[in-house]
């Protein structure tokens, strides 16, 4: 085989890049990035003119080794994972690490140094409500003055009371009624941390949410992107005596002074809404309107189809649908109402003055809005289905299958909306323990088609092989802030082994007693009986290990595991059969399914 590496040389190279890690786009490593799930790996790259047999490695303080990875063939760039524990050791700070690569003669190059923060602790506290995964009841509800809202009132105040992990640099955001009618306050000064935070809600802002009851809460973030979630929502209501009264939702409970609709309750019915105003007359045209916010920040939009008015009371069926992105979030309803002979287009509805008088006299209508009426959403999230790779055959893809790449397939949910992005992440580790990357992200327009598919190129299969990679995906959402209103839903994530041509056979099984292939069966304990211990490349969770062991004697033994990540594979045969090949000899081998 051709060589690619030029040979080893003694002259200078010109110093490597510093470690890049995307995950510290937002400031540095979080709790999310580090904690959140245990098992995670942080992708690091190194920039460089690596030839073969070089080796990359990440140092951290001290000295300390963090990651390295194997160079197996020239190239400008080479990335490696980086177990997240490694980092969360490492502890709260700013630490100094860089790049060392050492070639195949031994010679070492260094990096300059780049700062690495890491912070754990989160605004608020870590909630531990798991049945609400995006409100932090560690949080205060915000105060609200005044209390109702008048018309020629100039603005409100909102009071956030001071939350635990305070710090220097928390933007704290609050949402008025729904996504994007927010306020902003921070990075916060040394001088405020420890105090309560104070908005002055302006009359646009009050205006904006418009009338009835409106939504209040907020959220955190540090700098490293370390998110509160949202805190409990406190109302606010804006007063108009002009207004028609706010519908409401027949099947929602009043709980804590919150109106909440349970969508496992309703099992996939429609929720109705109630219409009661006795200044509405039969013929009046009435369009309800939605607008709310997801529980990972998503907005949802919805305007009716037209209805009639019969002069009673109007009970109105709405989507079960409209509502299921809208759990574990919360949502404005209102109406609006046209008489005499035509309705004004819905397009115009969220523009037009909300006051009982003619919007123009040279329309024959009259139109009318309501009060709006403010609902939490409850619920189970629909969770993220794991994405699968097309041509796959149980857990196991073989690179001579995907000649022009890998179809890693995502199906829809409901929480991929319009406006949000889905970001894919390969992460593999190769037989040779060269770790491989493959990311990609797809923006989800009203025009998406389901299910999404992502391409892997073959060539990152197959630098696979013999070992395993990992397919996730991530659903984001942005509000007005950009990065600072970003949350993200991660998926379950799907493991394959990856097999082929390259990838080599399987490691012997070992004999810890043995010495040199002796067996003393008097070291061995008559209740444990002989250990013998299965390590091999790439072990999937729920892989079958079947051991097999024959004597000289003739007699066999054979047992079966199924392995579990973090869990060493130790299979004991019992010492009889041990002792019947006394004098002779045994052979151990294993199959993997």
């Amino acid at each position: 085989m051709e060589d690619n590496r030029t040979q080893p040389s003694t002259a200078p190279r010109a110093q490597p890049a510093p470690p890049y890690i995307a995950s510290t786009e937002d400031g540095g490593l979080g709790y999310f990035d580090l904690k959140q799930d245990p098992d995670a790996d942080i992708v690091t790259r190194i920039d460089w003119t690596f030839a073969k047999d070089d080796t990359a490695k990440v140092i951290g303080p001290n000295g300390k080794e963090l990651g390295s990875t194997p160079v197996l063939q020239a190239a400008a760039s080479v990335t490696m994972l980086i177990p997240a524990k490694t980092f969360v050791e490492l502890g709260d700070g700013t630490h100094l690490i860089r790049a060392r690569v050492r070639d195949a003669i031994g010679n070492e190059f260094d990096s300059p140094e780049r700062d690495l923060v890491i912070k754990l602790s989160v605004p608020g506290g870590l909630d531990t409500d798991v049945s609400t995964p995006y409100i932090n009841e560690n949080l205060a509800a915000p105060t609200i003055v005044p209390d109702p809202i008048e018309p020629a009132t100039p603005s409100a105040t909102v009071t956030v009371p001071k939350y635990d992990n305070m710090a220097v640099g928390d933007v704290v955001t609050l949402r008025w009624g729904h996504t994007g009618n927010d306020l902003t306050i921070g990075p916060l000064t040394d001088a405020e941390v420890g105090k309560p935070v104070v908005f002055t809600v302006p009359r646009s802002v009050i205006d904006a949410g418009s009338i009835g009851q409106q939504n209040v809460n907020y959220k955190i973030y540090d700098t490293v992107h370390n998110w509160s979630l949202w805190s409990p929502t406190a109302l606010a209501n804006v007063s108009d005596p002009d207004a028609l009264e706010a519908p409401y939702i027949f099947e929602a409970n009043l709980v804590d002074g919150l109106d909440q609709l349970d969508m496992t309750a309703l099992d996939g019915a429609d929720p109705t809404a109630v219409v009661e105003d006795g200044r509405l007359i039969a013929g009046d045209i009435l369009v309800f309107h939605l607008v709310g916010t997801g529980a990972n920040g998503n907005p949802v939009e919805y305007d009716s189809e037209p209805v009639t008015y019969l002069g009673r009371r109007l009970k109105h069926p709405l989507p079960n649908d409209v509502f299921t992105p809208l759990i574990q979030g919360s949502c404005q309803l209102w109406y609006t109402a046209t008489r005499n002979t035509r309705a004004i287009p819905r397009r115009f509805a969220r523009a037009i003055p909300h006051r009982l008088v003619p919007l123009d006299r040279s329309l024959p209508a009259e139109f009318f809005t309501s009060r709006r009426y403010a609902l939490s959403v409850t619920g189970s999230l629909v969770a993220l289905a794991a994405p699968w790779v097309k041509q796959a055959i149980g857990d196991t893809l073989d690179p001579a299958n995907v000649p022009n790449g890998a179809k890693v397939i995502i199906e829809g949910n409901p929480v991929i909306l319009p406006d949000t992005t889905v970001e894919y992440l390969m992460s593999a580790t190769g037989a040779g323990g060269n770790a491989v990357v493959d990311e990609g992200y797809r923006d989800i327009t009203p025009g998406t088609t389901f299910p999404l598919t992502f391409i892997t190129p073959a060539n990152k299969i197959a630098a696979a092989a013999g070992g395993t990679a990992v397919f996730s995906y991530t659903v984001i959402s942005y509000d007005a802030r950009g990065s600072r209103g970003r949350a993200s839903l991660p998926s379950k994530k799907a493991t394959y082994r990856i097999t082929g041509a390259d990838a080599p056979s399987l490691p012997a099984p070992t004999v810890p007693v043995s010495d040199n292939g002796a067996i003393d069966p008097a070291l061995v304990a008559d209740a444990i009986g002989l250990q013998i211990d299965i390590l091999y490349p790439g072990m999937v969770d729920g892989d079958r290990i079947t051991l097999n062991a024959e004597g000289s004697t003739g007699t066999t033994w054979d047992d079966v595991i199924t392995y579990h990540v973090g869990r060493d594979v130790h299979f004991y045969m019992p010492k009889p059969s041990l002792v019947a090949n006394d004098g002779g000899s045994m052979t151990f081998a294993y199959k993997v399914l």
